[in-house]
């Protein structure tokens, strides 16, 4: 079985005018994951994420994300 991971992101978007309107700042996002070898097939990641200037959300300056992803290999 695999090694454990710790894991580290960050990612930088402008909103498209067309589809969200002029004036948008830039988004950026930065994450911290641990992924956990379950099984050899099965891992789990969970991770937080620290969005900046979120279009989909202008009206707040960031927001905080708490999550959880698998992996299953066959």
């Amino acid at each position: 079985m695999g090694q454990n991971l710790w894991g580290v992101g960050m990612n930088w978007g402008e909103p498209n005018e067309s589809t969200w309107g002029s004036g948008l700042r830039d988004q950026y996002t930065f994450e911290v994951f641990y992924r956990i070898n379950i099984t050899q097939q099965l891992a789990v990641t969970p991770d937080l994420q620290w969005i900046k200037d979120p279009p989909n959300n202008p009206a707040e300056d960031s927001i905080w994300i708490l999550g959880v992803r698998a992996r299953m290999t066959f």
